[in-house]
């Protein structure tokens, strides 16, 4: 799970400060800061549901990234295992059948 980054406190919508540790075990820190006021008239809890549609929005990138790394590794696997031979061999054909299903769906393209 993603953690929020956006809240919404006193009638302004705010970014959280941001860690991101790399590989390499170094860490970047991304400082916060204030994204927006809200009117008055638009009520108390605007600056709250807007910090909710922003969490939601960045949630929905991150977890596309993640889709795209995960179909790139099944298709490199799928590719190996073909490339290897093995494709032929019992448990790897159904395997191989599911993966593929599996990655049509995943881009949209139905089922191969």
């Amino acid at each position: 799970m993603i953690a929020p980054t956006y809240t919404g406190k006193g009638g302004y919508v705010w970014k959280e400060p941001v860690e991101t540790k790399h590989p390499d075990g170094i860490s970047s820190f991304a400082l916060g800061f204030r994204v927006c006021k809200m009117m008055p008239e638009v009520g108390d809890d605007a600056a709250s549901t807007l910090a909710e549609m922003l969490n939601t929005a960045e949630r929905a990138d991150a977890e596309a990234a993640i889709k795209a790394d995960l179909l790139e590794a099944l298709d490199r696997l799928v590719k190996e295992v073909v490339l290897c031979g093995y494709a032929d061999q019992s448990g790897f054909e159904v395997w191989l059948s599911m993966a593929r299903i599996a990655m049509a769906k995943a881009t949209g393209q139905g089922a191969p």
